[in-house]
């Protein structure tokens, strides 16, 4: 009898070690850590996240884990799900194109969270992001990113159950069968729809948040050998695959696992919105300096048909979170400022007359080029037609940040130091890169907290 595709996934997670990986794979995951603690402390003082604070009843919110930038601590769920929240407010943090889900947002609050509690070191909390960024990803790709997301539903969400099982039940040291009954028990729990865009709700920041609290509670779970499903993946009859996609894929869940990381494939977005708008607002940046504002008649954008699904339904987006996923109000705001960072995504500069007529006359198209070579490529070409009747385009098919067009050092230390420039200071800014770089030669990861 052949093992199925859950414990196949779960018998890597719960045999490996951080020595089975090179360097270039060790320096990626701290580059991600790093990346997503920035991302998280930036958003730790935003309304979003002070709502959820404030939801929670004090009498079950004691505790010891701490909630990054806040200077508070809860219990260990609670903690878990503000940060991973914390991590995707911002729409900074990292994604993976071909999965279309943001890992660390889920992963890292999960392992951190869980590592503190345990007290785990340096390497062991290394391991867990690494085990649980590699199942997140491949269960991303394999269940389908175009037909899930079509159906409706947050990959983030759905998928980062499982990534969030993963790194926990490597913390906790789980076997495989209980690894792979912590994965059916996270499973049964993923959730995330996308019909935030319908009203601009907060809905979508808490799905990773929820995504890394249920895939901690699922490993704890196992531990006691309260079972869960060791087929969730591949089950016939509510198996997550054949539930959540009408295009999947088993062998690409196990296909060289332990040989190829995924994890090497995962990008950091310079742009504080939505990845799928991202080609598009890059080609609005690279066009700005041969153009005048002022002699735009309207702009054009061809995109791949997801990205105009879930980014062209308004061209006047009424608060922060529409505008996130508005390429009308996203293409219009970088002509304008010359920026697409947080600033250009707060609700004060969401109601700008300007901006907000110019995105009037940003028309949004899908193009089977694109299409052709979605989600493998996410393409964009904007053509800016002007008042004397010339025009001007740009077309992009590796936005900045992807792994065919990285972010340069100097441009990642920038983006960290504006990041966290609100929170912590110079000084303290280095203490926190330094302790994340050197996360291999840490004892205790609690060592890292006291940086957050």
């Amino acid at each position: 009898m052949s093992i199925g595709v859950t414990l196949r996934l779960a018998e890597f997670i719960s045999s490996f070690k951080l020595d089975d990986v090179g360097a270039d794979i060790l320096r990626k995951v701290k580059l991600h850590i790093l990346d997503t603690l920035a991302v998280a402390l930036s958003a730790s003082g935003s309304v979003p996240v002070s709502r959820v604070l404030d939801a929670i009843p004090p009498d079950i919110s004691s505790g010891s884990s701490k909630v990054w930038g806040r200077g508070i601590r809860l219990n260990l769920f609670h903690a878990v799900r503000i940060n991973g929240i914390m991590s995707h407010t911002l729409e900074l943090d990292d994604v993976h194109r071909e999965a279309k889900l943001h890992p660390g947002a889920v992963v890292i609050p999960a392992a951190l969270g869980l590592g503190e509690y345990l007290g785990v070191s340096g390497r062991g909390f290394l391991g867990a992001v690494i085990v649980g960024y590699e199942s997140m990803i491949r269960i991303g790709k394999g269940v389908g990113a175009a037909s899930h997301r079509i159906r409706g539903w947050h990959a983030t969400g759905t998928c980062g159950t499982f990534g969030s099982a993963a790194a926990s039940s490597f913390l906790l040291g789980l076997d495989a069968v209980h690894t792979a009954s912590a994965l059916g028990l996270a499973g049964t729990q993923s959730s995330g729809l996308w019909a935030f865009t319908s009203d601009g709700s907060m809905s979508k920041k808490f799905h990773p948040g929820r995504a890394a609290e249920s895939g901690v509670l699922s490993a704890f779970l196992s531990k006691e050998d309260f079972t869960g499903p060791t087929k969730v993946i591949e089950a016939d009859d509510g198996g997550f695959f054949k539930a959540a996609s009408d295009e999947y894929s088993y062998d690409v869940v196990v296909s060289d696992l332990g040989r190829e990381f995924y994890l090497l494939d995962t990008e950091i977005k310079p742009f504080a919105c939505c990845r799928s708008m991202h080609p598009a607002v890059e080609a609005a940046l690279r066009l700005r300096d041969s153009i005048n504002v002022e002699d735009i008649a309207s702009v054009l954008v061809r995109t791949f048909s997801v990205a105009k699904m879930q980014c062209g339904f308004t061209h006047h987006p009424a608060n922060s979170v529409e505008a996130q996923f508005s390429l009308p109000y996203a293409v219009a705001v970088a002509l304008i400022d010359g920026e697409a960072m947080v600033e250009q995504f707060s609700d004060e500069r969401v109601h700008d007359k300007g901006v907000q007529e110019l995105a009037g006359r940003v028309e949004v198209v899908s193009d089977e080029q694109f299409d052709a070579g979605y989600p493998r490529k996410w393409q964009s070409e904007l053509v800016v037609y002007l008042s004397d009747g010339s025009k001007r385009s740009f077309k992009v098919t590796h936005a900045k940040g992807s792994v065919e067009n990285p972010l340069s050092d100097e441009e990642m230390e920038k983006r960290f130091l504006h990041l966290v420039g609100n929170v912590l200071s110079r000084k303290e800014a280095e203490a926190l890169k330094g302790a994340v770089l050197g996360l291999e030669h840490m004892s205790d990861i609690r060592e890292l907290l006291k940086f957050l």
